[in-house]
């Protein structure tokens, strides 16, 4: 049995129930805020039974407000997901109460992984507040990679003009990582597990579209199957900026992909790869060849205009 821990509106928790459903596989679809009154009773029937468990992209406490969560929410939901988290089954992913990794991006422990793992590391800044944000980007002036804190989808990979008027729309004590951004292929390399299960080639900020023709070496694929699992993660999404003398820089490593920035074809590979790892259905699959974006859009393969970070 698998256990979907996903709120209504989770896309991915919601087509990981509709394949699972087509499969015949057996699973309980539970809004997380119900199932963290209460404490999971190891000795549940249910529970021993659980093959893996799929934890959706909860909703920031009061994210509308800019409210602080309350510390006896915070320690109850923390003693909580310890205990999903000492489950003996898969769980996707075992992350902190807020949302997050254990090893946050742009830290020294990240960067120390990502580049023992073989990739480059742009130049970070964690402004701590809207303003110096803005200071941080005149300073660069450069393109970069955004990523407001509480953002549990991934940053936005904007060029100079748009990156400072997205940071000035914030709020103004909101803290920011920014990242430079150099000329490149962006690329996002999905990994449930220990496999890459899609590739999607990206749109430069420059170009608006997607280049043609980027390698993504067996090498470059295994990199990233072994780095998800290095930061303590199942399924996350590699953000990678391809240069064209062979370098590839890692940008961030997503632990909550955004559904609705990937192709159709690219949400399916996903979804089906999360099935097999959660049922304990783990065969050989066949190297997944790159989408395109643009491809997908010019022939109408998407399913929704979000983007990383939206608000």
């Amino acid at each position: 049995m698998i256990l979907i821990l996903a709120e209504s509106t989770d896309p991915w928790g919601v087509a990981l129930a509709r394949r699972l459903t087509l499969r015949g596989e057996p699973f309980v679809l539970q809004d997380p805020g119900e199932l963290c009154a209460s404490t999971i009773d190891r000795t549940a029937e249910w529970v021993q039974q659980l093959t893996g468990v799929y934890r959706g992209a909860n909703r920031p406490y009061s994210g509308d407000t800019g409210a602080v969560r309350p510390r006896a929410v915070a320690v109850a939901e923390s003693d909580w997901l310890a205990e999903l988290n000492a489950l003996p089954c898969p769980v996707v992913n075992r992350l902190s109460p807020d949302g997050v990794p254990s090893c946050p991006t742009g830290s020294p422990a990240w960067e120390a992984v990502v580049s023992a793992h073989g990739f480059q590391t742009p130049c970070f800044y964690n402004a701590p507040n809207r303003d110096e944000a803005v200071a941080g980007l005149d300073l660069w002036g450069v393109d970069a990679y955004v990523k407001p804190a509480g953002v549990l989808h991934g940053g936005l990979v904007l060029s100079l003009d748009a990156a400072k008027a997205y940071v000035e729309d914030l709020e103004e004590d909101r803290s920011v990582l920014l990242a430079q951004i150099s000329a490149g292929q962006l690329v996002s390399v999905f990994v449930v597990g220990d496999k890459v299960v899609a590739t999607v080639v990206r749109s430069t900020p420059k170009s608006g579209v997607s280049a043609q023709g980027a390698c993504l070496s067996p090498s470059l694929l295994q990199r990233c199957s072994d780095l998800v699992p290095a930061l303590g993660l199942v399924h996350a999404e590699c953000l990678l900026s391809l240069s064209a003398d062979g370098l590839s820089t890692c940008l961030d490593v997503v632990a909550s992909p955004n559904y609705w920035t990937c192709p159709r074809e690219a949400q399916r590979q996903v979804v089906s790869g999360l099935v097999q790892y959660l049922a304990e259905d783990r065969c050989e699959s066949a190297p997944i060849p790159a989408v395109s974006t643009a491809e997908a859009v010019s022939s109408g393969d998407c399913v929704g205009t979000g983007i990383p970070g939206e608000r």
